[in-house]
């Protein structure tokens, strides 16, 4: 998804937990609070200075690039910086479009066989 970006996969070794908090605090429920940060909520993660680039990747490669691009923009938007904002948004943008065609494919195939 976000591959355009030049991103390497080598950016994912070593420990990211961090990044981890961010990512699982903007996927989740809204009840997870960090346990490595005492607690932070992710309106308070993202104040703090954050390798984005790590978090996307992070976000890449558990396939949830969507759910990080709305947990952010439902809580702490104005705190991700804007080249992240429009990646992560086209990212969102292309799932929703391949989603789209999958329904109605999907669609079209049960009309077929009805």
């Amino acid at each position: 998804m976000l591959h355009h970006w030049g991103m390497r996969r080598e950016l994912l070794s070593g420990p990211v937990p961090f990044e981890l908090d961010i990512l699982l605090s903007a996927i989740g429920d809204g009840r997870f609070r960090s346990p490595s940060r005492s607690g932070a909520t992710l309106e308070e993660l993202t104040g703090e200075p954050c390798d984005w680039q790590r978090l996307t990747l992070l976000a890449n490669r558990h396939r949830v690039v969507p759910l990080l691009y709305q947990g952010l923009r439902e809580s702490c938007w104005s705190s991700v910086p804007t080249p992240v904002q429009q990646g992560l948004k086209r990212a969102f943008t292309a799932n929703l479009k391949h989603n789209f065609r999958r329904a109605y494919h999907a669609a079209e195939l049960l009309r077929e066989l009805a």
